[in-house]
């Protein structure tokens, strides 16, 4: 038989694990939404001739897109489908 001490501090660490990958996984998501609002930005900008393409290419919408296909590799599952 299991200790129940032992049980008891397995629980309270899987149960801290779970709510710290929880919480990254929503600020992972919530710095995609950021990311996906400013490329919408950008590229409205763009399509009205407000941001001309020398302007563009100062914001870095590679950069942008870089940190975000960073964050959709190192997610987890559940990140992307929610």
């Amino acid at each position: 038989m299991l200790d129940p001490k032992i049980f008891a501090e397995f629980c309270d660490a899987y149960a801290r694990e779970t709510m710290e990958s929880r919480v990254n996984i929503e600020a992972a998501q919530a710095q995609l939404s950021r990311i996906g609002r400013e490329e919408e930005k950008l590229m409205d900008l763009h399509l009205k001739d407000a941001l001309s393409r020398r302007q563009a290419s100062s914001v870095s919408l590679s950069a942008i897109e870089a940190l975000s296909l960073q964050l959709l590799a190192s997610k987890p599952a559940t990140l992307g489908g929610a």
